[in-house]
């Protein structure tokens, strides 16, 4: 199973119907953005494979389902929610294209990761890149610019073509209106990144609006 599923937030009624009694509890406190956030992600997964889905975290802050095989991973951005559910490893990151990630250019990319493309939208993808890469690792302390490397990045025909149904949601993915829309979007590609002292993986990206996405299924 692979499921990428990326959409605006639930209204916060609506999503406290698939929270549970603990979950709306625990947000009576929250501002309004944060409690949509949280009940949001919530109520997609929960709608994806089953309302009795148990979250928790683990040992580093990471959701996990205890009651079902499944690996999950969220990103959140304003206005838009980012959620991956695989039976295998798998991370997301989604940030607003509008960010002025140029300002922080060197925090988190190399002399050399800077030359790699001057798209100007690789600054957006770098930076999503990094945080997908750090997800997927599963380990605290990691460093953007020192330990989290970008090796290649390729926007192949990307201005023509959308990209493949297969990276997005797996063979077994039946077309929703999610898929319709991320399948007429243009800016998407791959790139090739490592963690210090492991092989390099293959993550994917491509743009919604005024979003960029970029994920990892193992």
């Amino acid at each position: 199973m692979k499921r990428l599923i990326v959409e605006a937030p639930l209204p916060i009624e609506e999503a406290a119907r698939w929270a549970t009694d603990e979950e709306r509890a625990a947000v009576r406190d929250f501002g309004d953005a944060r409690k949509r956030e949280y009940l949001a992600w919530r109520a997609i997964v929960r709608r994806t494979i089953g309302r009795d889905a148990l979250i928790a975290y683990n040992s580093v802050g990471a959701p996990i389902l205890t009651n079902y095989p499944f690996r999950i991973t969220v990103s959140h951005c304003q206005g838009r929610i980012a959620v991956g559910i695989s039976d295998r490893l798998c991370a997301v990151d989604i940030e607003r294209i509008g960010r002025n990630f140029r300002r922080i250019l060197s925090r988190y990319l190399s002399r050399k990761e800077q030359q790699l493309s001057a798209h100007p939208l690789f600054p957006a993808i770098a930076w999503c890149a990094k945080e997908t890469l750090y997800k997927y690792a599963g380990r605290q302390g990691l460093d953007l610019l020192d330990d989290l490397h970008i090796d290649g990045i390729s926007f192949s025909e990307a201005e023509a073509r959308p990209m493949p149904h297969e990276a997005l949601f797996g063979s077994d993915h039946t077309e929703s209106a999610h898929y319709r829309e991320a399948a007429s979007d243009r800016c998407c590609g791959s790139l090739l990144a490592h963690c210090t002292g492991t092989a390099s993986k293959t993550l994917y990206f491509y743009r919604t609006e005024e979003f960029i996405v970029v994920f990892l299924f193992e």
